[in-house]
């Protein structure tokens, strides 16, 4: 039971890293590198990919500190989902569901009650040229996942995949400008 669980886990990380690589264009592989941006653009990018009434929840807009700012933007992507349950295969539903699940427990969190969810820890290990509250992408590590770990996902996936990674992108420029003009680091 456990090496499928940590098979699942590996995979759900493939699953990020493709939607993520796949916000990228030739012109940028620019990200914020703020965690909570991060989350806010894959939930809002997946509602919008799927029809629903995205950017409701952002977190540039809201009160950052609030703890339930993840656990507000989780619900509102698991009632889009159950209200077009059948735009997204069930694996990637199943997945991305996990990712952005705030019951997490990370047991390496030093701060009491701090927010965690899977996808923070899926951060951790992606290459990226470091740029404080931005970054690039690394380009072995974009190769990587369109010549090997995008091609491992069915049709079907790969489509919803890349069509996540496009309405991510669109969050993620709002969000590129609103911190070049808030964030002094």
């Amino acid at each position: 039971m456990a090496t499928k669980s940590l098979r699942e886990y590996h995979r759900r990380r493939d699953l990020f890293k493709s939607i993520l690589v796949s916000t990228t264009t030739e012109e940028t592989s620019t990200t914020p590198w703020v965690r909570e941006f991060i989350f806010d653009e894959l939930v809002n990018g997946t509602i919008e990919y799927i029809g629903g009434e995205a950017g409701k929840i952002r977190y540039q807009d809201g009160h950052p500190e609030s703890p339930n700012f993840e656990r507000s933007l989780a619900k509102c992507l698991r009632e889009e989902i159950e209200k077009n349950p059948k735009i997204l295969p069930a694996m990637l539903r199943d997945y991305l569901l996990t990712m952005v699940d705030h019951t997490f427990t990370n047991p390496t969190c030093i701060n009491e009650g701090e927010t965690n969810c899977e996808l923070y820890g899926h951060l951790a290990p992606i290459p990226h040229l470091y740029a404080h509250s931005r970054s690039r992408l690394d380009s072995d590590l974009i190769a990587k996942v369109r010549n090997e770990i995008l091609p491992s996902f069915s049709e079907r996936e790969k489509k919803a995949i890349v069509g996540i990674g496009k309405a991510m992108r669109v969050f993620m420029n709002k969000d590129l400008e609103y911190i070049a003009k808030t964030y002094h680091w």
